[in-house]
């Protein structure tokens, strides 16, 4: 089997750890005190299939917020929509 690049060198602006679980699900664990325990040593297909898995659930997530946005923007009235243009103007000018 092909091995997975090792890091030798653990300086690293940020970190966080894809986690398989039994069930199949992917998590990230991004809090590295904590402790859990590795039953068995990834492979690439590993690597590939968390990091396909995690990609692809943050960027439903995020096209779904999109939406929600959109659409909650469409909802609101005109004069809702000119009264919070006519206050972020204000607030950015300090007059609010």
């Amino acid at each position: 089997m092909e091995e997975i690049a090792k890091i030798e060198r653990a300086d690293t602006e940020t970190a966080f750890i894809l986690a398989k679980q039994w069930d199949g699900s992917w998590l990230v664990i991004t809090d590295m005190s904590q402790a859990f325990t590795i039953e068995r040593e990834s492979q690439r297909h590993d690597v590939k299939t968390g990091c396909r898995e995690m990609y692809e659930f943050l960027a439903d997530e995020d096209l779904a917020t999109h939406i929600v946005n959109k659409l909650s923007s469409a909802n609101r009235s005109d004069s809702q929509r000119t009264s919070e243009a006519i206050r972020h103007a204000l607030t950015e000018r300090e007059i609010l």
